[in-house]
């Protein structure tokens, strides 16, 4: 706020705005801990799962940004190419 020389917000705002943080802090985590299996067993499971899992995935989305990467890089290599090779009228040849 101070930035942008605009009045700094209100104490009571600054506090109801960090409450709600708070609170859709805490019940995201409670949605979070909902899914979560109560049997210690199988929790441990799930460490062995996303270490199975996030690699390949990674991998997958990096490919994806190369991929992506790559094309940009081609289509502005043909763009230049093209407009390297166009033929400029010469100006002094041009009547009006």
């Amino acid at each position: 706020m101070l930035a942008q020389r605009s009045t700094p917000p209100d104490l009571p705002d600054v506090e109801a705005r960090l409450t709600r943080g708070v609170q859709a802090r805490e019940a995201f985590c409670q949605q979070v801990m909902a899914l979560v299996p109560q049997d210690p067993g199988t929790r441990d499971l799930l460490v062995p799962l996303l270490g199975a899992v996030l690699p390949p995935l990674l991998d997958a989305a990096r490919t994806l940004f190369t991929f992506e990467k790559e094309q940009d890089r081609l289509l502005r290599q043909t763009i230049q190419t093209q407009l390297e090779a166009t033929k400029w009228v010469p100006f002094t040849t041009i009547t009006p």
